[in-house]
């Protein structure tokens, strides 16, 4: 290995770690050494389709090779979720899909983080990195960067498949208002979505962020390595313990940066000793230092099933073409949160659990819920960290969610049954008639269906001393601890009314900068 003692050590390669590896190794001066758990591709020719392809999708099924297994309880009537997360450089940003989609959030996502004590990222103070990050040439907007590693286009009308040209219509029918921008400021209604992709190819941080500067003489990159403790010095953290291919490895850095995810970030604090006190005591783990809301305040954006209906027979499915390319963000009736929910058309429903080849199974309406009440929890059960964590969304758990989604649901009814729409469509398959025929039966249904869209945040939340459950302050320093910092979604005090890849590469920027600052 030769070099052991680094300025900076970035723990995890996924949307924000790329982008600090990137950022910290621009100055010839300062050494970053990157770890990453899973493989690493260093040319595009080396990667497997499954990574290069977004719309293929079999890099997010269960049992997929690049993914670490994780299962969880949804809710009270789903006890077994799937939930994948990437094991491979370049993190979720290297298997995200069907088509990732590239939104930002509303401003009040950010303005409500400087609320609650985080004044660094308003709107107006995370929008330049906004700006900065993408490179977008197919609208001509303020709000829009042209020179940055991420490239983002629209999935423009002309490129929409039959399906999605009907969904679109149906949205203009009901009244929904017509954007052309899911990322303006004002945006609501339907509009085209937004992506990072370019001829089906994921833009990634591996291919966008790391891959480019993989060989600067400053910059070492660890591959299938697993961090596995956090080491300190007193209240210091000073390196960490990793594994490579059973080999023991230790490493040292002026600080440490845990770049993890809202899962992987959360559990390797807990089992180096910084979380809520009980639970390392029931794990047999020292206290370093105690902090309670490690590990709570576990958010995600729930997802349900297509509204599913039997194409007529000269409607083509074709489980390799795009997905969904336009949606409409809207208010739920009595919400005071704008846009929080979403509908898209589905241009072909498959079941993701599955294995093997993509069969489709009709085409439908998909709801996202994507400002939830209620939050869940993630627990340790071992000091080992290879054993999974647990975790427990509680989905659905206050009213107002179900209410919101209940909605929904019902609006897609009135979608499938509009003129262009229902000229493509035979028949409903799900849900069934049962299940819509009472607020009751539609909860259970709601309840048992209900899945994660993969937007997990909010586990290492970022505020001020004054809130016992911040984990973080707004420099990203993790409380009472020196030399120590998390980067990454873990860190959003809720999460953002939009996938959740474009605000964690901005995380990535500004943290680089505030880092870079001298801020210790």
């Amino acid at each position: 290995m030769g070099q052991k003692t680094y300025d900076f050590i970035v723990v995890g390669s996924g949307s924000a770690g790329g982008v600090l590896a990137h950022r910290l190794s621009e100055s010839p001066s300062v050494s970053v050494l990157l770890i990453e758990a899973g493989p690493d591709f260093t040319t595009f020719d080396s990667l497997p389709d499954e990574l290069k392809y977004s719309n293929t999708q079999y890099a997010f099924r269960e049992g997929a090779t690049y993914d670490w297994g994780y299962s969880a309880t949804a809710s009270e009537r789903h006890s077994n979720m799937s939930v994948p997360r990437a094991r491979v450089m370049g993190g979720c940003t290297s298997h995200n899909g069907p088509g990732p989609m590239f939104y930002r959030g509303v401003p009040e996502d950010f303005d409500n983080w400087a609320n609650l004590g985080n004044t660094e990222w308003s709107f107006e103070k995370v929008l330049p990195y906004f700006i900065k990050l993408e490179k977008q040439d197919d609208i001509d907007s303020p709000f829009h960067g042209t020179n940055g590693p991420i490239k983002v286009r629209r999935h423009l009308k002309k490129d929409w498949l039959p399906f999605q040209e009907a969904g679109f219509q149906a949205f203009l029918d009901l009244g929904f208002p017509e954007h052309d921008d899911v990322n303006h400021p004002g945006y609501t209604g339907a509009a085209p979505r937004t992506h990072n992709e370019i001829d089906g190819v994921r833009q990634g941080t591996l291919l966008s962020y790391i891959n480019p500067i993989r060989y600067r003489p400053n910059l070492t990159i660890l591959s299938d390595t697993l961090v596995t403790r956090i080491n300190f010095e007193g209240k210091r953290a000073i390196g960490v313990q990793a594994e490579k291919r059973g080999e023991n490895l230790t490493f040292e850095a002026g600080e440490i940066l845990i770049s993890a995810g809202a899962v992987a970030t959360p559990q390797l604090l807990m089992v180096s000793g910084i979380g809520p006190p009980e639970q390392l005591n029931e794990n047999g783990i020292d206290v370093i230092h105690p902090l309670i809301g490690v590990g709570q305040n576990l958010r995600d954006h729930i997802q349900f099933p297509t509204i599913t209906y039997e194409p007529r027979e000269n409607l083509v499915l074709d489980p390799l073409a795009p997905r969904q390319q336009n949606q409409i963000s809207y208010t739920a009736t009595d919400s005071p949160l704008r846009n929080d929910i979403v509908i898209t058309p589905v241009s072909f429903a498959v079941d993701l659990k599955k294995s093997g080849p993509m069969t489709p199974i009709g085409v439908g309406f998909s709801v996202i819920l994507y400002l939830a009440k209620s939050s869940g929890t993630l627990r340790i059960n071992s000091p080992d960290i290879r054993k999974s964590p647990i975790m427990d969304f509680k989905y659905l758990e206050d009213p107002f969610d179900l209410m919101r989604v209940r909605e929904a649901v019902r609006i897609c009814l009135e979608l499938g049954a509009q003129a262009q729409v229902s000229k493509l469509i035979k028949a409903r398959i799900s849900p069934n008639d049962d299940v819509l025929s009472t607020d009751r039966s539609l909860n259970d249904w709601l309840l048992r269906t209900g899945s994660t869209s993969y937007h997990q945040a909010g586990t290492c939340k970022m505020g001020p001393n004054s809130d016992e459950f911040a984990v973080v302050d707004q420099f990203c320093r993790v409380h009472g601890l020196d030399g120590l910092r998390v980067v990454d979604a873990s860190i959003m005090p809720d999460v953002v009314r939009a996938n959740t890849n474009a605000s964690t590469l901005m995380i990535g920027e500004k943290a680089a900068d505030i880092i870079k600052s001298g801020i210790k």
